[in-house]
């Protein structure tokens, strides 16, 4: 296979109260960067500063006006998309307190239907204790949820991706339906990285490069472009992360700056309401990591400091209060902490892990309303995060526990049932992995190079060839 080789020079320059405001924020499904790897950002202490009057390090304010826009070509403005239930664009997040309308021919029991066990036992007719996987094939290295799809990335640099198909995510024509297993894209190699949004679809190659997707708005550089079917470049160079989430995408550069797109809701600035082409962020520089939630972001500088933007409700930035923030904001108690060594943005909360020690802010079962940084019991010693819609897993050591904790609708613990846990508990069967990501209600795991996915699956974004929502870690085999 040969990637295609046509390009859209579309990066552009534009300052900082224009790009930094892009909210709801860029980035993995509502959830993570970081829910791939570890980072660091040095060692030292940490100390309080005041979150209404310090900037960051590396980051030059300029703070804008903040009015109301959806930003939002195909979906129904709301004012909080965070919270908005669903509405007949098959990409948007569904309410987290609502029935599922999107999901009526599920069985939420992940009763047996199709001749399979959901008890964890035997799922696919293979062993879930790791055994034997039913990979059958090359190891996948990085898996990333979307709103309703999901994409991995094997080690020959091969992309695979499954679930629904309304804006050609999957890579094929929107004329045809939701992939219940995971079908081959074939117009790209070399793939390192997968970042899948509400819609369309990000892959980044070994030496930086950025493919496009999907929606035509965020891959074309044209908010009226009908849907790419065939995967195009963004023209972007050297990037080393990338990660997308509801309409939105950031790609991160070699020397730590960083580029967003996509849809500019929930009044974060005046005009536009949405950034057609990837925008480099002015004002800031020397980014270590970013982490992408519905309506929010969140970074830690190489010099050291948390920092959240976006959208206020629920406490998820951490300031200490639920306004909105146009411009980078330092997160109560850790604006100038040197040892951060993960962020991570989700639905309506974030989490930090600094000098081991584990903590969440914001809304849902994972930030339990706290409005500035609390720390939750056994999460010390955190590689990585990733939140959900109210979920949350954590890679835990240097053993890399797999730990979740939240809302169970669905499945989303992976533990055999749907009851909530405050607690993080094992998901059945996958005691560890190397990667993990969850997006709405829909987890998956990396485990020695095989892949796992459970939870919700109304458009089979399981991968296990149904629509029944799977309360265990489940084997998804690539073709």
């Amino acid at each position: 296979m040969t990637a295609l080789s046509r390009r859209f020079d579309l990066a552009l320059v534009v300052p900082l109260g224009l790009a930094l405001a892009l909210a709801p924020a860029c980035g993995g499904g509502d959830g993570a960067f970081d829910s791939m790897t570890s980072s660091s950002a040095g060692s030292g202490t940490t100390t309080t500063d005041d979150p209404s009057s310090t900037s960051p390090t590396g980051v030059t304010t300029d703070a804008a006006t903040a009015t109301a826009s959806t930003g939002s070509e195909t979906e129904t403005p709301t004012t909080d998309p965070t919270t908005a239930g669903p509405t007949t664009d098959s990409t948007t997040e569904p309410d987290s307190e609502s029935t599922d309308s999107e999901a009526s021919a599920t069985d939420t029991a992940a009763t047996d239907t199709d001749g399979t066990d959901t008890d964890g036992t035997d799922t696919d007719g293979t062993d879930t204790d790791g055994t034997d996987t039913g990979l059958g094939g090359p190891a996948v290295v990085d898996v990333d949820v979307g709103n309703v799809h999901v994409c991995a990335a094997d080690e020959d640099g091969q992309v695979y991706c499954w679930g629904a198909n309304s804006l050609s995510e999957l890579a094929l024509p929107d004329t045809e339906e939701e992939r219940l297993t995971p079908h081959w894209v074939e117009a790209v190699d070399g793939i390192v990285q997968v970042a899948s949004g509400a819609g369309f679809t990000l892959a980044r190659t070994g030496d930086g490069l950025v493919y496009c997707w999907g929606r035509g708005s965020m891959c074309s550089g044209d908010k009226q472009a009908p849907n790419v079917v065939e995967p195009v470049l963004m023209g972007l160079e050297d990037i080393t992360d990338i990660g997308a989430a509801r309409i939105n995408a950031c790609a991160l550069g070699s020397s730590g700056e960083l580029y967003c797109w996509g849809e500019n809701g929930n009044g974060q600035v005046s005009d536009p309401s949405f950034v057609e082409s990837p925008t480099l962020v002015e004002g800031i520089s020397s980014v270590a990591k970013v982490s992408v939630g519905l309506a929010h972001r969140c970074i830690f500088l190489e010099a050291g400091g948390v920092y959240c933007w976006g959208y206020g409700q629920a406490g998820r930035l951490g300031t200490g209060n639920e306004g909105d923030k146009a411009e980078p904001a330092a997160v109560a108690g850790l604006g100038q902490s040197t040892d951060v060594e993960v962020v991570a943005a989700g639905g309506t909360a974030s989490c930090a892990t600094v000098a081991g020690e584990g903590m969440c802010w914001g809304g849902g079962q994972v930030g339990n309303g706290a409005f500035t940084p609390a720390a939750v019991a056994g999460l010390d010693d955190a590689r990585a995060v990733a939140i959900g819609w109210s979920s949350a897993c954590a890679l835990l050591g240097d053993g890399h526990e797999l730990r979740c904790w939240g809302q169970n609708t669905y499945g989303t613990l992976g533990t055999g049932n749907e009851d909530n846990s405050p607690e993080l508990v094992a998901p059945m069967g996958l005691a560890s992995a190397d990667v993990v990501d969850v997006a709405g209600r829909t987890t998956c795991a990396i485990d020695g190079g095989a892949l796992y996915c459970w939870g919700q699956n109304f458009e089979g974004m399981v991968g296990d060839g149904t629509k029944d929502n799977r309360l265990v870690p489940t084997p998804v085999t690539l073709p």
